[in-house]
């Protein structure tokens, strides 16, 4: 007589062929079967992780799950193991995209992104003192971003604006 958790590994090995062969059903099938160890996975990789509160273990289940099925042509699973594995390295790069989310937040890159054309910018006839400190502090923030464009646009930029554009 089998253990019921050999049981459950038998019966995942056979809902993971059944969905290779395109079986209707046998994904939602599988996925029933293996939610509580996918749910168990994401707690401890979300435990190891320091101030994740915006994450619960069944939202990265489900971004998982999208991941793992949410193309025309889901791959092939020729195992358990591979399935599993899958599944822990699409949770880790959900993570991964997260953590460089709030990063990004963190560093100003929710505001609004403006395209800078030099052939507008020198059609510029007059600003502001006040828009000329903002665009220089712009400018000084972007030079901090890529040290390589204030050799280049951001000085080409400045001197546009400081000889043409002042009132």
């Amino acid at each position: 007589m089998q253990s019921g958790a050999s049981t459950d590994r038998n019966e995942v090995a056979r809902m993971l062929e059944a969905v290779n062969a395109g079986s209707p059903g046998a994904e939602a099938r599988l996925i029933e079967l293996v939610i509580c160890e996918l749910r168990q996975i994401a707690a401890a990789r979300l435990k190891n992780i320091a101030n994740c509160d915006s994450i619960s273990p069944t939202a990265l289940v489900n971004e998982a799950y999208i991941k793992l099925f949410g193309h025309s042509k889901p791959p092939v699973w020729s195992g358990r193991a591979h399935f599993f594995g899958a599944a822990g390295r699409a949770m880790r790069q959900i993570l991964i995209d997260h953590a460089r989310e709030k990063s990004r937040q963190k560093r100003g890159g929710d505001r609004l992104a403006v395209d800078l054309d030099v052939g507008q910018l020198a059609s510029l006839q007059t600003l502001t003192n006040e828009e000329l400190l903002d665009l220089d502090l712009a400018l000084q923030a972007l030079a901090k971003e890529d040290p390589n464009l204030e050799t280049s646009a951001i000085r080409d930029v400045r001197i546009r604006v400081v000889y043409r554009g002042r009132r």
